[in-house]
């Protein structure tokens, strides 16, 4: 089996290009300088992988967009550009030679060498042997003629102190001093290996830091996950906000920024002038100025489009005192308000986990107001026009089955045989496929059809005939049903069909529990799509078919 490489069939990347630079990654040229085609690239870049994120890969598609987002940041940055093209180019490669010397050999002009210089050389060679042969044999002569007229001492200090040779003549025996031995030199420090190959270059440049928190360091504007927060333990005290600071003290250092600062124009400064504050964010110590710093890079990042990194912001901001999911209204409202065409599709996937998140903590308003404004926005595509028309209408009826199910609870406290409030809430868990949570409200609950097979499908039948004669019911009583409660009741005909299928002998019983099946393929599809959509951290209920499809 195949390993699924996105660079190559998302990007266009090709294995032996891989992994790619930050120029390659882009789709740009390499060592780009304008900051505009830069821009342009990484938002064009993004906005195709977005597409991805909502499939079976949307960890890669999310891994992707970090690196695509580092690659902005780092290009964007004059100062990290000029670095990272300088290890990007590397050391200029030299002319290679094929030996150490052909720089002086190999290229360097031969004597033309007649007859006469080689007999010449012949007869030198052994006059030279007789010059050599008498200055070696005077050499030991003075060397014996001083050995003899000195004393050994003497001799032994002449001979160590001026003469790197020790003569062999010399045996008279010296007390010898003990020499301490001399300390090994300490090996230096191997220095780091020079990244060479495009690999290793790639590799070292990568190592950047995460912008998390105010108290991480600002480097790469990683997508932010906004799946529901776990459950704390009851025991673990939540962590004291910071109080936000008062109008007049924000103002105040605002006109500081701006006067240091100064003011960005085009998308690529506002980026820029956006991580130069989250850096001085997250180097302040002072909570006024620190909350101050990230509101400005908020504004700055909705004003680039950078929707993704102003929710980041948004969650740094979080360690003061403010609601976070209304501030998250505030940034969908505004990005909305000035989309181009090739962003609304970003816009509408990134607003999907924003109304889950706010659904998940059961602020409908705050979620039907998002639904609302994506909608809008996606007025002007007609590729997204339709989805968000649909997301809106599911949002809505999920808050009206909301307000329907605090109804119907706030009944039972007063009244714990209100029929009606029960078929309420069973309906509102039928939904929902909590059918153990479901039954038992509709056995109590104002809908006698409802009520009669809830109690069948209690007593969970083991009979293969009995489980086809309880699904045919299901079956039947969901086609006379409207949509939301028609898909619900054919589900639980196809739960029970399921369950039987393995034991059927007949052949036409056989056929008619596949046909059926296989024409509930799409509700369940469908159902499991729209569950996902609202509630993107719950895995599908198991009984929805048992698992086996």
């Amino acid at each position: 089996m195949s390993v699924f490489n996105p660079y190559h069939v998302w990007l266009g990347i090709p294995p032996e290009e891989q992994p790619p630079n930050h120029y390659r990654l882009l789709g740009i040229a390499p060592f780009e300088s304008n900051a505009d085609v830069i821009a342009t690239a990484a938002d064009r870049q993004m906005i195709h992988l977005r597409t991805f994120q909502s499939g079976k890969r949307s960890d890669l598609s999310q891994q992707l967009l970090n690196e695509v987002a580092a690659a902005k940041v780092c290009l964007l940055n004059p100062a990290k550009k000029a670095a990272y093209d300088e290890q990007l180019r590397g050391p200029s490669t030299p002319v290679a030679n094929p030996s150490p010397w052909s720089d002086y050999t190999d290229f360097a002009p031969q004597p033309v060498r007649t007859p006469v210089a080689k007999r010449r050389r012949k007869n030198i060679g052994p006059a030279i042997g007789v010059v050599v042969a008498v200055a070696f044999t005077a050499a030991i002569l003075l060397v014996w003629n001083a050995t003899k007229n000195s004393s050994p001492q003497a001799t032994v200090a002449s001979a160590v102190d001026e003469s790197p040779i020790h003569h062999p003549v010399v045996h008279t025996p010296i007390p010898k001093t003990p020499i301490p031995p001399k300390e090994p030199e300490k090996p230096a420090a191997p220095s780091p290996p020079i990244a060479s190959t495009p690999e290793e270059i790639v590799a070292k440049v990568d190592e950047r830091p995460t912008f998390e928190t105010p108290t991480e360091a600002v480097e790469k504007p990683a997508a932010p996950s906004f799946e529901a927060p776990t459950d704390k333990p009851k025991d673990t005290p939540e962590k004291r906000r910071l109080p936000v600071p008062d109008e007049d003290v924000q103002q105040k250092i605002a006109e500081q920024i701006g006067g240091i600062y100064g003011r960005a124009k085009t998308p690529a400064e506002r980026i820029k002038l956006t991580y130069q504050l989250l850096q001085a964010a997250k180097a302040s110590k002072e909570p006024n100025e620190r909350y101050v710093l990230l509101l400005q890079g908020r504004e700055l990042a909705v004003q680039a489009g950078e929707m993704a990194l102003a929710l980041q912001i948004i969650e740094a901001t979080a360690e003061f005192d403010i609601d976070v999911q209304a501030e998250q209204v505030k940034v969908l409202r505004a990005v909305g308000e000035k989309l181009k065409p090739e962003q609304i599709g970003a816009f509408y996937t990134d607003s999907q986990r924003l109304i889950a998140q706010a659904l998940s903590a059961d602020r409908c308003e705050l979620a039907a107001d998002m639904a609302n404004i994506v909608h809008r926005a996606c007025q002007r595509s007609k590729d997204f026009r339709k989805k968000a028309l649909d997301q809106r209408d599911r949002v809505q009826a999920y808050c009206r089955r909301q307000e329907q199910r605090r109804e119907a609870e706030a009944k039972l406290k007063t009244n714990p045989d209100d029929t009606d409030a029960h078929l309420a809430l069973g309906r509102h868990y039928c939904f929902d496929d909590d059918w153990p949570k479901a039954l038992p409200h509709f056995v109590k609950g104002s809908d006698a059809e409802l009520c009669e097979l809830a109690k069948q499908d209690a007593a969970s039948p083991t009979t293969t005939a009995d489980q086809i004669k309880l699904a045919d019911a299901w079956w039947a009583l969901g086609n006379v049903r409207q949509k939301e409660d028609r898909d619900s009741l054919l589900l639980r005909a196809g739960y029970w069909y399921d369950r039987a299928h393995a034991k059927l002998t007949s052949g036409l019983e056989r056929l008619k529990v596949e046909k059926r099946l296989e024409e509930l393929t799409e509700v369940r599809q469908r159902r499991a799509a729209d569950l996902h959509r609202l509630h993107p951290d719950k895995d599908t209920p198991q009984d929805l078919w048992n698992g086996l499809y």
